[in-house]
């Protein structure tokens, strides 16, 4: 959760720099913007990962509250289908 929000803060300060000053190296432009997009592949791939991971742990007997609680860690609260906004 730490890290989506960190990727999403720097996304931002790119655009907003971009906006803000248009004499900026494209050099550096290029590299920040190619390390946003690495955080957020690494990110992708850790997340399926462990999902995988703990998808095989929940087939193999664990509880499912102890899955719930594991996604909760990763993505925020769960909530059930149209409850508080959720779709």
């Amino acid at each position: 959760m730490y890290l989506t929000q960190l990727i999403a803060v720097r996304g931002k300060h790119l655009a907003d720099r971009r906006r803000q000053n248009r004499h900026h190296s494209d050099a550096e432009e290029v590299v920040a913007e190619y390390a946003v997009w690495a955080l957020d592949t690494e990110l992708r791939s850790l997340e399926l990962l462990l999902r995988g991971a703990w998808f095989k742990l929940l087939a193999s007997g664990i509880s499912h509250a102890a899955y719930v609680t594991f996604l909760e860690r990763l993505d925020g609260p769960c909530c059930e289908y149209g409850e508080n906004g959720c779709p």
